[in-house]
């Protein structure tokens, strides 16, 4: 990333401490990290957070939000936590996750993986939530309720297993 104000990119950290890599996953290490090449000097792990970033006129990094929440849906670009907290704001949600994935025809849609406060979970209702609150083509077009979603050993969800847990959608 550029120094001057105003640029932005992704915030990436270095350092003896920063980290090793992920615990018995060297694939997912290799995702998350990259070299910084260094002038006479062997290149520097750096980790990638996924945190987009801009520096203000002060030099600051202002955050601007997750690079990995972002996707395009047909022409339009589209924050995942947006839908995920319409669909949690919604009656008889406890929790959400999305993910966009490929239909089949090359083109991307948003499945969204529902966990009710008490079953039966109305999924006619829930779509018809989510298009009083976000536009048509930001509303999931396949609703899965599940008892738990999926979570990394830290705790947030592992949206790389959310496609594991799926069951014939709503």
């Amino acid at each position: 990333m550029e120094h001057e104000p105003g640029a932005s990119g992704e915030l990436c950290v270095a350092g003896d401490s920063v980290m090793l890599g992920y615990w018995r996953d060297d694939e997912f290490t290799a995702e998350r990290t990259m070299p910084i090449p260094r002038d006479g000097a062997e290149p520097l792990d750096a980790y990638r957070t996924g945190d987009l970033v801009r520096l203000d006129d002060e030099l600051n990094y202002v955050f601007c939000g997750r690079e990995d929440d972002m996707v395009k849906i047909r022409g339009h670009r589209v924050e995942i936590g947006e839908i995920e907290a319409v669909l949690s704001a919604a009656e008889n949600v406890r929790e959400a996750a999305c993910v966009a994935v490929d239909d089949g025809t090359g083109e991307r849609v948003i499945e969204a993986f529902v966990v009710p406060e008490a079953h039966p979970l109305d999924v006619s209702a829930l779509r018809r939530h989510c298009l009083t609150e976000i536009p048509r083509y930001m509303v999931p077009e396949r609703f899965h309720v599940r008892a738990s979603l999926p979570v990394t050993g830290t705790g947030k969800i592992d949206r790389r297993r959310l496609g594991e847990t799926r069951a014939e959608p709503r």
